[in-house]
């Protein structure tokens, strides 16, 4: 989903500029890091020819006719297996599990309708410009370091979930284990690098996907050779129950309820410090003793002007 809206408003952006020539397929290439950027003195902004979304679906390799084989089959396995359900015949454990599957798998397919598939090499686009013309146009947000490409400065806001995905590939490096490839800059980007998703499609997927642990639950009294597998298969079902709902509310607490909580301590805290408990008191002395008391509780505070302060 992530991808696919993603790659929906990066087509809205372009339209909205007057730029017709951009399409999904250009989007959902582009965040795949389809395109490299070749400036004369990395390895003016750049225009794309309409030549160019005819290379990219000539890399696409999933093509009508496999799609259509793969539909056709799939509604011929769900048919049987519903049908066998319907008679009240026996259903293996890995027919259940790869209806789970297709289930999860729908919204991908339609989503990924028009994402390019088994692109290998990517599209260099030229440009006169150098780089660092390009990071002095970017202003303040170019001034920071990159972390994945000198263009980092242009990125979106990224999922509250590729902050766990960034820690775990530390610890995975920290294992001498390769999450992804350590060159710099990046020459393609990971899958889990998706835009903030809003909330109402968040949950509702959440609740669409809960549908997929539902399936393994359906078979909990489902027939097994030995007590043993059945209990394991189970126990399986629950955990997967368990961490889809565990991972709904520690997104919930850790990326919305927890941030808001200490957006408003820091908030109080400003306040606090605006307005001083004994902040009142020269006003009060005012208003008992006249205009001497309030000289002598101005006088009394220190001069702000002989520290630098406004």
């Amino acid at each position: 989903m992530g991808q696919y809206l993603s790659a929906h408003q990066s087509f809205r952006d372009f339209a909205a500029v007057g730029i017709r020539d951009w399409s999904l397929q250009h989007a959902f290439f582009a965040d795949m890091g389809g395109f490299i950027l070749q400036t004369s003195d990395w390895r003016c902004y750049v225009s794309i020819s309409r030549a160019v979304l005819g290379r990219i679906k000539d890399k696409n390799k999933v093509d009508d006719l496999m799609r259509f084989i793969m539909v056709m089959q799939t509604i011929w396995f769900l048919a049987n297996f519903f049908a066998r359900l319907a008679q009240g015949l026996a259903i293996t454990a890995i027919e259940m599990t790869t209806v789970a599957f297709i289930y999860s798998s729908l919204p991908i397919v339609f989503l990924w309708r028009h994402k390019p598939a088994d692109v290998g090499m990517a599209e260099v686009l030229v440009t006169d410009s150098i780089i660092a013309e390009i990071l002095l146009a970017g202003g303040d947000a170019a001034r920071e370091p990159y972390v994945d490409t000198p263009l980092d400065f242009i990125g979106r806001k990224g999922w509250a979930w590729i902050v766990y995905w960034s820690h775990f590939r530390h610890v995975l490096n920290r294992m001498h284990i390769s999450a992804e490839s350590r060159v710099r800059p990046l020459d393609r980007f990971s899958n889990f690098n998706t835009p903030e998703i809003p909330k109402w499609i968040f949950c509702g997927g959440a609740l669409y996907y809960f549908g997929f642990a539902a399936i393994f639950v359906a078979g909990w009294n489902m027939s097994l050779p030995t007590y043993t597998e059945g209990l394991l298969r189970r126990v399986a079902s629950l955990l997967c129950l368990f961490t889809l709902l565990s991972g709904e509310i520690d997104t919930e607490v850790a990326f919305r309820i927890w941030p808001n909580i200490r957006a408003r301590r820091v908030e109080r805290r400003k306040k606090g410090q605006v307005n001083p408990s004994n902040g009142h008191k020269g006003h009060i002395l005012q208003a008992e003793g006249g205009s001497g008391a309030l000289s002598s509780a101005k006088s009394s505070r220190p001069n702000h002007a002989q520290y630098g302060i406004c």
